[in-house]
């Protein structure tokens, strides 16, 4: 006899939405009573299995692609009595096209200048900042050099460069370890002040 129940849970970290082609997820399957080691494990996407059996209540993901979007469940199968199954609710992850950091230039006071990085839909704000994983970091004159500075979306010109200097900045998102990174932005320059 088949003993069915619902009361296995499936999370995905990083939980960040959406994801990005690239990007790796660990897909999590953690039951709400009795010892994970006592069961074996199956993912499925859309139905379709992912993996087989395993003793293992996670699995990581190959570097996403946009087929990978999709609603995704776990089932766990009780290794003494293996009728005895716990099904996950499900979970939907969407991928997209891997994105280009935006650059914007502002100048709030007179003789000041102001480069905003961002990602996608996420603002300046720091609180937008954190909570979808991002960092930013920045480059003066190339690309390849080793970043200006790194983690705040703000960059302040006045005081940190000389007003005298110009040059061409770009930028680029980063999030996850190891570092997932966006496409650079496109330049700004040369004369910022």
């Amino acid at each position: 006899m088949l003993c069915l129940f619902l009361d296995a849970l499936l999370h995905i970290e990083p939980n960040w939405s959406p994801l990005f082609t690239g990007e790796k997820v660990t897909f999590i399957c953690d039951l709400k009573e009795g010892n994970n080691t006592d069961w074996n494990y199956a993912f499925n996407r859309n139905g379709h299995w992912l993996t087989n059996s395993i003793p293992e209540n996670r699995f990581t993901s190959p570097s996403l692609t946009t087929g990978d979007s999709g609603e995704y469940q776990c089932v766990a199968f009780q290794k003494i009595r293996p009728n005895v199954i716990r099904e996950s609710n499900k979970v939907s992850l969407s991928v997209s096209e891997k994105p280009k950091a935006q650059l914007r230039k502002d100048s709030p006071v007179a003789g000041s200048v102001t480069l905003t990085c961002s990602v996608g839909s996420s603002s300046s704000s720091r609180s937008s900042s954190s909570s979808s994983g991002w960092k930013y970091f920045w480059y003066k004159d190339k690309k390849t050099s080793e970043p200006l500075k790194t983690g705040d979306d703000v960059l302040l010109q006045s005081g940190s460069i000389s007003p005298s200097g110009g040059g061409v900045y770009w930028c680029r998102g980063g999030r996850g370890d190891p570092v997932y990174y966006t496409e650079y932005s496109h330049p700004v320059g040369k004369e910022l002040n």
